[in-house]
């Protein structure tokens, strides 16, 4: 359970990271934390967060109460630019 986001449950609103795509960096912030949803649940995925916003949102396999990890649920976090 070594995964990239292996930490995503830390993940707290307000909290700042760093994304570098093709040599250049951006700034995101957590604006929405830890929300669980089933791994067939792909409504919620899809309408999660404001779609004006340019964002990220990281999904990682997870347990109901939020600790790594169980394919049969998702933790869903989103962040917007800063």
């Amino acid at each position: 359970h070594g995964g990239p986001l292996n930490k995503i449950h830390t993940m707290k609103r307000g909290d700042q990271f760093n994304v570098v795509f093709k040599g250049q960096p951006f700034v995101y912030t957590v604006t929405e934390e830890g929300t669980v949803i089933t791994s067939k649940d792909f409504a919620k995925l899809l309408n999660w967060g404001n779609p004006n916003q340019k964002g990220l949102t990281f999904v990682a396999c997870t347990k109901q109460n939020k600790l790594p990890t169980d394919t049969r649920w998702r933790l869903i976090v989103r962040a917007v630019a800063a």
